[in-house]
Protein backbone atom coordinates (compact mmCIF):
# COMPACT_ATOMS: atom_id res chain seq x y z
CA UNK A 1 0.00 0.00 0.00
CA UNK A 2 1.13 3.67 -0.56
CA UNK A 3 1.05 5.95 1.45
CA UNK A 4 -1.28 8.04 -0.88
CA UNK A 5 -3.67 4.92 -1.13
CA UNK A 6 -7.12 5.25 0.86
CA UNK A 7 -9.88 3.05 1.83
CA UNK A 8 -13.67 4.30 1.50
CA UNK A 9 -16.08 3.28 3.97
CA UNK A 10 -19.63 4.38 2.80
CA UNK A 11 -22.25 4.72 5.02
CA UNK A 12 -24.50 2.04 4.04
CA UNK A 13 -21.91 0.00 4.56
CA UNK A 14 -21.87 0.55 7.98
CA UNK A 15 -25.20 0.99 8.45
CA UNK A 16 -26.78 -1.88 6.36
CA UNK A 17 -24.07 -4.44 6.54
CA UNK A 18 -23.32 -5.25 10.13
CA UNK A 19 -19.84 -6.15 9.53
CA UNK A 20 -17.31 -6.68 12.44
CA UNK A 21 -14.34 -4.11 12.19
CA UNK A 22 -12.18 -6.02 9.89
CA UNK A 23 -15.09 -7.54 7.89
CA UNK A 24 -16.22 -3.88 7.01
CA UNK A 25 -12.12 -2.97 6.20
CA UNK A 26 -11.99 -6.13 3.46
CA UNK A 27 -15.23 -5.04 2.17
CA UNK A 28 -14.34 -1.57 1.40
CA UNK A 29 -11.18 -2.63 -0.29
CA UNK A 30 -12.43 -5.50 -2.69
CA UNK A 31 -15.37 -2.99 -3.13
CA UNK A 32 -12.58 -0.03 -4.23
CA UNK A 33 -11.49 -2.80 -6.46
CA UNK A 34 -14.84 -3.41 -7.94
CA UNK A 35 -17.25 -1.05 -7.44
CA UNK A 36 -17.64 -0.88 -11.29
CA UNK A 37 -19.35 -4.02 -11.47
CA UNK A 38 -17.17 -5.89 -13.76
CA UNK A 39 -13.69 -5.40 -12.25
CA UNK A 40 -12.42 -8.23 -9.51
CA UNK A 41 -10.00 -7.69 -6.89
CA UNK A 42 -7.08 -9.78 -7.47
CA UNK A 43 -4.48 -9.02 -4.83
CA UNK A 44 -4.87 -12.02 -2.45
CA UNK A 45 -4.01 -12.45 1.22
CA UNK A 46 -1.06 -10.72 1.42
CA UNK A 47 -2.28 -7.53 0.52
CA UNK A 48 -5.30 -7.81 3.22
CA UNK A 49 -2.68 -8.40 5.68
CA UNK A 50 -0.96 -5.67 5.12
CA UNK A 51 -4.07 -3.52 5.23
CA UNK A 52 -5.23 -4.64 8.28
CA UNK A 53 -1.94 -5.88 9.89
CA UNK A 54 -2.76 -9.70 10.53
CA UNK A 55 -2.05 -12.86 10.11
CA UNK A 56 -3.30 -14.55 6.85
CA UNK A 57 -6.10 -16.66 8.65
CA UNK A 58 -7.28 -13.64 9.62
CA UNK A 59 -7.57 -12.32 6.63
CA UNK A 60 -9.15 -15.70 4.99
CA UNK A 61 -11.77 -16.16 7.87
CA UNK A 62 -12.79 -12.45 7.06
CA UNK A 63 -12.76 -13.23 3.32
CA UNK A 64 -14.92 -16.89 3.69
CA UNK A 65 -17.43 -15.23 6.26
CA UNK A 66 -18.12 -11.96 3.80
CA UNK A 67 -18.59 -14.70 1.13
CA UNK A 68 -20.83 -16.76 3.76
CA UNK A 69 -22.97 -13.64 4.21
CA UNK A 70 -23.08 -13.66 0.51
CA UNK A 71 -21.43 -10.18 0.26
CA UNK A 72 -18.46 -11.76 -1.62
CA UNK A 73 -18.23 -13.65 -4.37
CA UNK A 74 -14.86 -15.96 -5.28
CA UNK A 75 -13.93 -16.86 -8.30
CA UNK A 76 -11.18 -19.55 -8.66
CA UNK A 77 -9.34 -20.33 -11.93
CA UNK A 78 -6.30 -22.63 -12.95
CA UNK A 79 -3.38 -21.03 -15.53
CA UNK A 80 -0.47 -23.40 -16.35
CA UNK A 81 -0.58 -24.74 -13.49
CA UNK A 82 -0.64 -22.12 -11.03
CA UNK A 83 -3.82 -21.78 -8.85
CA UNK A 84 -5.59 -17.64 -9.29
CA UNK A 85 -8.36 -16.43 -6.87
CA UNK A 86 -10.48 -13.48 -7.35
CA UNK A 87 -13.23 -11.39 -6.09
CA UNK A 88 -16.27 -9.61 -6.33
CA UNK A 89 -18.87 -7.70 -4.13
CA UNK A 90 -22.56 -7.43 -5.31
CA UNK A 91 -24.21 -4.53 -6.23
CA UNK A 92 -24.48 -1.95 -2.74
CA UNK A 93 -27.75 -1.65 -1.01
CA UNK A 94 -29.82 0.97 -2.35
Amino acid sequence: MKDDDYINIQGWMINELSLTSNELLVYAIIYGFTQDGVSEYKGGNGYLMKCLKCAKNTAKNNLNSLIKKGLLSKRETVFNGNFFVAFRTPKPIE
